[in-house]
């Protein structure tokens, strides 16, 4: 069941993923062009992209006065996956950016590079949402339009009919949360789940996911949300959980030789590879 097929034109030669960027998309386009020199990539945003906290006008202004120039010089397009801290209408509705060189892509979509097919997840729970929802109805009793915080934040299950649907083999993933099998480990009385509510909710929405892995069986999964960096592997998927603003290169050599990934670290002007 996929909902949109992009194929990646080959005028394209590497690929990035980062972490959650929380709305800075002036600070993301700095560091792709400017840090880390990047030219003829596609950069997957692993969702908190920040789309929703502005009007729709901001947006468009905001890229095609601040960044297209600069995507385009550099032959970058950045593809966006839904996070919690994103509005849905700017991936599964009518508000969706499908800009040349910045995209929402919609839950369930497929992108194609080359034969390799990388399968997007977005949604997650908002380990914060009960002040979230406070503040919404401060907004609203304001007359307001402004939200911080959907209702349809979490994954768009499809259900077991749906989840048979996928394709059963897929290069990568790119979600915002993480299956439960990867890091971190979920503690009921953690600093960040502190109710058994929200435990269950987001322990339901991390197992749905990890029926997404054991349907897909991708090569890579990689995933934001936690803010921190993580990896390992789990069966034949090498995973990656990416801090805010943390880019990482996708290997693209054959199956049997990936080994390496290459990541753009904060602290050198160069990327260096590490182990996964």
């Amino acid at each position: 069941m996929v909902i949109m097929e992009l194929k990646i034109p080959e005028k394209y030669k590497d690929l990035y993923v980062v972490g959650d960027i929380h709305g800075e998309f002036k600070e993301l386009v700095y560091v792709l062009t400017q840090r880390y020199q990047i030219k003829d990539a596609v950069v997957i945003v692993a969702g908190d992209c920040g789309f929703g906290f502005e009007k729709p006008s901001h947006y468009l202004g905001l890229y095609e006065g601040k960044l297209e120039k600069r995507l385009k010089n550099s032959n970058i397009m950045i593809l966006c996956v839904r996070g919690n801290h994103d509005d849905p209408e700017y991936y599964n509705g009518e508000l969706r950016p499908d800009w040349e060189y910045l995209k929402c892509l919609p839950d369930y979509s497929s992108v194609w590079w080359g034969s390799r097919e990388i399968l997007v997840v977005g949604g997650a729970v908002s380990v914060d949402q009960d002040w979230r929802i406070q503040e919404n109805s401060i907004q609203e009793r304001l007359g307001s339009s402004k939200r911080v915080w959907w209702p349809s934040e979490i994954p768009l299950e499809l259900g077991d009919l749906g989840i048979q649907k996928l394709p059963g083999h897929v290069f990568m993933v790119v979600s915002h949360d993480s299956p439960i099998s990867m890091m971190p480990v979920l503690a009921r009385d953690s600093v960040n789940v502190k109710t058994g509510d929200l435990f269950e909710s987001v322990l339901e929405s991390r197992e749905y996911l990890e029926k997404i892995l054991w349907r897909c069986k991708p090569d890579r999964w990689y995933y934001g949300h936690h803010h921190t960096s993580w990896a390992g592997t789990n069966g034949g998927t090498l995973w990656r959980g990416l801090g805010i603003m943390e880019v990482v290169q996708v290997p693209l050599e054959d199956e049997c030789q990936r080994s390496d990934e290459v990541e753009a670290s904060s602290t050198e002007d160069k990327e260096k590879e590490t182990k996964e």
